[in-house]
């Protein structure tokens, strides 16, 4: 896979940035001398974070795919080029299936899945065109991997980033794009998901695994970018019911 061997002097763009993961990605590529400016949806928060963690900001709708776009070239317009993407936007609702709104499990895909597509094709273009070597992070979680009751639209939308990337790393790779991929699989950690969705419940299911400070995934998440992994994990006390999901599927193949 295609890593960045360094942060220092590139351009990064982080989605989601003016709070939770975002907020603290984006502090870390500062610390380590990279350009960067977060994207968000509320005007005041985007530019209350971005002045103080030192990053530029655009206030703006991951589900505009035209805003997206606009603020792609902006990026380029203001430094040049764009070398990182962390589509890392999202909300979550913990709700049944079938007493779900409808509307809810729309708006939870518009950000959660139709926020990292837009980005995507928003961003990919400038940084092949832009940067000599790039990397793009979708965020997807755990709830990716795996499934939970009550979170039905989160785990869905999860489910299809994890694809998207997959699919995305390999189609990429068979261009011998200069841009690399990975997702970013986080299991729980102390954002505010389900305020961001308007919800005052918490949309993580209590696993007994450890809850993590945002500044821990980013701890995680920086190193993964430079050694260019496809699949970035926060939480290894997980690996036991993701084993125990594959087994389930290997068992099925028994015709």
């Amino acid at each position: 896979m295609v890593g960045l061997p360094t942060f220092r002097d590139r351009v990064a763009v982080v989605t989601g940035g003016a709070s939770g993961i975002g907020r603290a990605v984006a502090a870390a590529l500062v610390a380590e001398g990279a350009e960067v400016v977060i994207i968000d949806l509320d005007p005041a928060s985007t530019a209350t974070a971005a002045q103080s963690i030192g990053t530029g900001y655009l206030p703006v709708d991951v589900t505009d795919p035209e805003a997206m776009a606009r603020a792609a070239a902006d990026v380029v317009a203001m430094f040049g080029r764009v070398d990182l993407l962390i589509n890392n936007a999202g909300i979550a609702v913990a709700e049944a299936f079938l007493e779900m709104d409808i509307d809810t499990a729309r708006r939870v895909l518009d950000v959660n899945l139709w926020g990292v597509i837009h980005g995507l094709r928003a961003f990919v273009p400038m940084i092949e065109r832009t940067s000599t070597d790039g990397f793009v992070v979708n965020t997807a979680s755990l709830g990716g991997l795996r499934t939970a009751p009550g979170l039905s639209a989160y785990s869905m939308s999860k489910f299809a980033v994890v694809a998207l990337t997959e699919t995305l790393a390999e189609e990429l790779a068979a261009r011998r794009s200069r841009v690399g991929v990975g997702v970013l699989l986080p299991g729980r950690v102390a954002t505010g998901l389900g305020r961001a969705a308007g919800r005052s419940n918490d949309p993580v299911p209590k696993t007994g695994e450890p809850v993590l400070a945002p500044e821990q995934v980013a701890a995680i998440l920086l190193p993964a970018i430079v050694r260019g992994d496809l699949y970035i994990v926060t939480h290894p006390e997980a690996r036991g019911t993701i084993e125990a999901r594959h087994r389930a599927l290997e068992a099925a193949f028994h015709v």
